[in-house]
């Protein structure tokens, strides 16, 4: 029995051994460009207008994220703007913001980033990239991105993170 029992605990260390070097038991490769692939929306109120004639406003973001290879693809970000009780239609856009993007588990990096129209306030800090971090929900309809010198100079001073919700095919 002694001799049954030594054979059986090398057998488990072998298969132990053999399994740890095994990738596909002991790697999960995970692609956070293809979570974040897609159309995403959201809303921030904030006044427009000029300073000193400001009325309630507000502000719609939209994200296109197309994914281009495993955690890398394109990004472009259209601001519109208008007075609250406009139609979507006849808000104003302000501004888009594109650029190449790779995506790890709570970041994204844009690289080759573009502000248009060009905005000098922003143009020097973002010269070499623009890091945002996101939280994506468990259900992955919404993810919550924030960065603290775009989104202010884009969307005035109190926000640095919007929450957008994934648009689902079919929707307008």
């Amino acid at each position: 029995m002694t001799r049954f029992a030594s054979i059986l605990g090398v057998a488990t260390v072998a298969t132990l051994v053999l399994l740890s070097g095994c990738e596909s038991a002991t790697k999960t490769d995970t692609d956070y460009a293809k979570k974040l692939e897609g159309t995403w929306n959201g809303t921030i109120e904030h006044p427009v207008g000029e300073p000193g004639a400001t009325v309630p406003g507000s502000s719609m973001v939209r994200a296109e994220v197309s994914r281009t290879g495993t955690n890398q693809g394109a990004v472009s970000l259209t601001i519109s703007t208008g007075p609250v009780g406009v139609t979507d239609e006849t808000m104003i856009v302000t501004n888009t913001v594109s650029g190449s993007i790779e995506v790890t588990a709570t970041e994204i990096m844009v690289s080759d980033v573009s502000v248009v129209p060009p905005n000098p306030a922003i143009a020097q800090a973002l010269a070499d990239g623009l890091t945002l971090t996101y939280d994506l929900s468990d259900d992955e309809s919404e993810v919550t991105v924030g960065n603290a010198v775009l989104f202010p100079a884009l969307l005035g001073p109190t926000n640095s993170e919007i929450t957008l919700t994934k648009q689902m095919a079919g929707d307008g």
